[in-house]
């Protein structure tokens, strides 16, 4: 919705052109204000400026006035549909397309690429497992070579894969996630066991080791026998690894605590349900309970330090039982957040399924994210799609594959602070990374974004909240396609008058921006003032404002607001 200043011939219909969408009103800077101002010395030419001027100004406040409530509703709609789009700042650790599948549980030719379809650096063979970061800027993998099995550390940001920093002949532990990564995203847990897994009869000694990410120094935390032990998260302020077991071929789930000191297990309990994911602090976990008797539409989360009872997420008859095999099911935490997401099939609606976040910990109102419809196949079967978080949370990526190679995915990227929907494909997604320093929060704006910001501030005030630096042409394009395919959006985005690679500062403010105040709502409507603002900055310190909202509605990311 951006505003055509080439149709623009004044200032009166400039501004009133702008009032259906005063979030995309392109105000000048202060500086470009008064090198306009009449420089006149008479009184009688000084007094007709001011009386020119207040006439302007009760034409544009008339007018603001007249539009103020609708402006609120029209804002507050436009701001339920904007959508994330693909971005240049995220990336995929996925299957490239033309890779062939060695059917030895492994994946070749698996590489960096971020969303917009881009290579960013060459493939590697061997693929076990994949698990991103806390902070989501590494990735772990778990590789299998010539010499037996290694972990190598990738960074998206500098876009390196570093040696390998643990090597061993041993295999996993049974269990499809071997490796969980500390909450400082400073080491990475593997379990391994040296006996043979391929013997389902008896139980295996699992070997726990922690590996530092910086120095590869490993130390080894536990011996322990099990039919199965995986790894569910480590809570580095407490010290301490979460840790599933189950004691025997037929079942006896147990949670263990387990000293990241080398001291061992700290505390065992049998539990009568099967506890799956930790979120990334490990101070909460996700479980499938036993579901006897009778089918199960639940999930359960507990506080992962007593086991007790946090939250139970009920989807009824929204969806179809679970099965035991999770085949129409799964349940995420969101990166950095204890918000619990779960998706599961609609019952009797082949092929559709649905998908909800619950904040803090599933004890939060239930957000209805929508639903993915997956084609039916030439034998008549739906498969299943999978969900897979950005690394900094801001959306995520919710697709299936389109054949069997399940080398393409298709689906939604859906936008957590909106919910709402763009069409995406991508490969066969193994994880999630950033791939920018501009992505994500955790590192702050850089010294040339705090500069450029600067000249924003001086124009419009308020406290800096974040800053980002996208190029021109991602910005265009996140522009074009914003509210999906039917919803308004600019055909041509201003960014496109800038070569696709200019970097421009995108930066957040949080504080009031002025704006005519106009006659007050009507009761029990409440007057929300804009408390949160958007402005780009391009390389000749051009400031524009690109969005007026509020804090609720426009989230801080790397991204189009």
């Amino acid at each position: 919705m951006s505003l055509d200043d080439k149709k623009v011939e004044i200032l009166e219909a400039r501004v009133r052109r702008s009032l259906a969408t005063l979030d995309r009103l392109a105000v000048p800077a202060l500086s470009s204000i008064e090198r306009r101002r009449s420089s006149a010395a008479s009184p009688l030419m000084r007094g007709a400026a001011i009386v020119a001027t207040a006439a302007v100004m009760i034409v544009v406040g008339l007018a603001l006035g007249d539009r103020l409530n609708a402006l609120r509703a029209d804002r507050a709609a436009s701001e339920g549909t904007a959508a994330a789009v693909p971005s240049g700042g995220y990336g995929f650790f996925e299957v490239v397309p033309g890779a062939t599948d060695p059917g030895n549980g492994t994946a070749s030719g698996v590489a960096l690429v971020d969303e917009l379809g881009r290579q960013l650096m060459p493939a590697v063979d061997g693929l076990i497992q994949a698990k991103t970061s806390p902070d989501g800027r590494y990735v772990a993998l778990w590789l299998s070579g010539a010499q037996g099995f290694e972990l190598r550390i990738l960074d998206g940001i500098n876009r390196s894969l570093g040696p390998a920093i643990f090597t061993t002949t041993e295999r996993r532990t049974r269990v499809n996630e071997a490796l969980a990564w500390a909450s400082d995203s400073s080491a990475v847990v593997v379990s391994t066991t040296a006996d043979d897994t391929a013997n389902t009869a008896g139980n295996i000694r699992a070997n726990l080791h922690a590996i530092d990410r910086t120095t590869g120094s490993v130390r080894p935390l536990l011996t322990y026998s099990a039919f199965t032990f995986e790894p569910l998260g480590w809570d580095r302020a407490k010290g301490t690894v979460l840790a599933r077991a189950v004691t025997t071929p037929t079942g006896g789930t147990q949670f263990l605590h387990v000293a990241d000191d080398g001291r061992g297990v700290t505390s065992v309990q049998s539990v009568d349900d099967t506890p799956v994911i930790a979120n990334d602090a490990a101070t909460y976990v996700a479980s499938f309970p036993a579901c006897t008797p009778g089918p199960c539409r639940r999930f359960i989360i507990h506080d992962a330090s007593t086991y007790s009872v946090v939250a139970q997420i009920d989807f009824g008859s929204r969806g179809a039982p679970l099965q035991t095999a999770s085949a129409n099911w799964a349940v995420l935490f969101r990166p950095r957040s204890s918000d619990v997401l779960i998706y599961f099939s609609r019952p009797d609606r082949p092929g559709v399924f649905g998908i909800e976040l619950y904040p803090n910990a599933g004890r939060g109102a239930r957000r209805d994210l929508g639903d993915l419809a997956v084609p039916r196949w030439s034998d008549g079967t739906y498969i299943s799609p999978n969900a897979y978080f950005r690394a900094d949370g801001s959306a995520i990526f919710y697709g299936a594959p389109t054949d069997r190679s399940a080398l393409t995915w298709s689906g939604d990227l859906i936008d957590l602070a909106t919910a709402a929907h763009t069409p995406a494909t991508a490969g066969g997604i193994r994880a999630t990374v950033l791939v920018d320093r501009a992505s994500g929060s955790s590192g702050g704006p850089t010294s040339r974004e705090i500069s450029a910001c600067g000249q924003a501030s001086a124009a419009y005030g308020g406290s800096l909240v974040g800053a980002y630096t996208l190029n021109a042409g991602d910005l265009a394009l996140q522009d074009e396609t914003r509210n999906g395919p039917n919803g308004p959006r600019p055909l041509r985005s201003n960014f496109r008058d800038y070569p696709a690679d200019t970097p421009i500062v995108l930066c957040y403010f949080d504080g009031p921006i002025a704006a005519p105040g106009g006659p007050p709502p009507i009761p029990p409507a409440t007057f929300r003032p804009y408390d949160r603002f958007v402005v780009s900055v391009d390389p000749s310190d051009r400031v524009t404002l690109l969005v007026a909202g509020h804090r609720d509605r426009i989230a801080v990311a790397p991204r189009m607001p």
